[in-house]
């Protein structure tokens, strides 16, 4: 419909007291479905949305820093999650320590020293934090020159929080970018569309928050990894390395 056969019919519609918008359709991208489902670090139990997050993280950390890059690293999971970006990490060499699960950790305050860590994985965690810029710059503290902070989070997705945390935020991936103004970023992505929607809130009250989630098997049957839009986003993520210089840090 060309602009001005728009506004001809939404005058003829005003007279009658009706307004007719014109919206784009979301723009369909595909995924990889066959490595997603192929990549072994994810265990049978992974939350079925994140299996193209994991995916795409997976790559991005293959391909953006080379085969060697994380050999001997000293990693650290912040938040307990359920162990796939730690598992990807340790097949590509790093050692990876775990904390204990949020919010034992106050990610706000990590109790680590000046440059402890090369890698700090902060799975499903940044939504809950009450000050999550706070933590980026703890983030930034305590990562290494050329350290790499792997931070995913949540963007359409039902409120969820424990009885000594709450539920604040949600993350577009331009909203990472901002907040990890000053570090490097090297992927800041999401994964969803509208028919993913559909199905998490069709299929419960409660959308994936639900008492039956549908399973990984049964997705992958239905062919929603083979696609993603820029608009419904479920899952999102930032891949960020720290630039700042070993004397800045020195003097925080």
């Amino acid at each position: 419909m060309t602009y001005r056969i728009y506004k001809e019919f939404q005058s003829a519609l005003d007279k009658v007291g009706i307004e007719f918008q014109m919206r784009r359709k979301p723009k369909q991208e595909s995924t990889s479905a066959p490595a997603v489902a192929g990549n072994s670090f994810m265990g049978p139990s992974v939350n079925w949305l994140r299996i193209p997050m994991y995916n795409a993280i997976f790559s991005s950390l293959s391909k953006d820093f080379g085969p060697d890059f994380f050999k001997g690293k000293l990693a650290i999971e912040i938040g307990g999650s359920e162990g796939s970006i730690v598992r990807m990490l340790q097949s590509l060499g790093a050692n990876v320590q775990i904390a204990p699960d949020f919010p034992r950790v106050d990610i706000e305050r990590l109790p680590y020293g000046d440059m402890s860590y090369d890698i700090i994985v902060l799975d499903q965690t940044f939504e809950h934090l009450k000050h999550p810029w706070t933590a980026v710059e703890e983030v930034r503290r305590v990562l290494k020159l050329g350290g790499v902070c792997i931070c995913t989070s949540v963007f359409m997705y039902p409120i969820h929080h424990g009885g000594n945390y709450g539920d604040y935020y949600r993350f577009s991936p331009d909203g990472f970018r901002a907040i990890f103004e000053g570090f490097k970023i090297i992927s800041s992505d999401g994964w969803g569309s509208a028919e993913v929607l559909k199905l998490t809130y069709g299929h419960s009250d409660s959308g994936p928050e639900g008492t039956n989630p549908i399973t990984r098997s049964e997705a992958e049957k239905m062919g929603i990894y083979e696609r993603t839009d820029t608009m419904n986003y479920m899952m999102t993520w930032c891949i960020a390395q720290n630039q700042r210089a070993n004397s800045e840090q020195a003097e925080d």
